[in-house]
């Protein structure tokens, strides 16, 4: 199988990703994208569209990190936040779930996304996950940062993408 990602247009009708939630926020994507809201691209599998992903900037609280973070380092320098790019939804319709195709697409997600925090000032990469995808997020890298659901029944989730070198400086710097 090939995956390909494309940018959405305004022609949304007929995905259904089996989540009423998610749906709606794919049909108001279009329009985050030409608001410069979120980029929104389109997952084609051998040329069939099959489900959609969306990013956008955002803040994350040090407090929201757990303690036992090896990378974890409490500084106010920072105003105890850090810029992350924050993973609205990976989305596949349902008549191509249970495919492995969101197993293929995440990585290839995150190559896309990973170079970006190299680029500008972005330390973590978050989604909120369905709590019955925390294991399979965490096959990934990302880590829950609490154990309890939010008031949408998601668990908070994020991945550090701060290069070891950098680190090394920063417990340098504060020891």
């Amino acid at each position: 199988m090939r995956i390909s990602f494309s940018s959405i247009d305004d022609t949304v009708s007929g995905f259904n990703c089996g989540n009423s939630s998610i749906n709606s926020l794919v049909q108001k994507s279009y329009i985050a994208n030409v608001a410069k809201q979120a980029e929104t691209q389109k997952i084609c599998i051998n040329g069939i569209q099959a489900g959609y992903y969306s990013y956008t900037l955002s803040n994350i609280l040090l407090c929201k990190i757990p303690d036992g973070d090896t990378h974890r380092i409490e500084t106010s320098i920072f105003r105890n936040q850090f810029s992350s790019i924050h993973i609205e939804y990976l989305a596949i319709d349902e008549k191509y779930q249970r495919k492995r195709i969101g197993t293929m697409a995440l990585p290839l997600i995150l190559l896309n996304l990973k170079p970006k925090t190299e680029k500008i000032p972005v330390r973590y990469i978050t989604l909120n996950s369905l709590i019955d995808k925390v294991e399979w997020y965490r096959l990934f890298g990302f880590e829950p940062m609490t154990t309890v659901a939010d008031i949408d029944g998601n668990i908070p989730m994020y991945l550090d993408c701060l290069p070891e070198a950098n680190y090394s400086v920063l417990c340098g710097y504060f020891e």
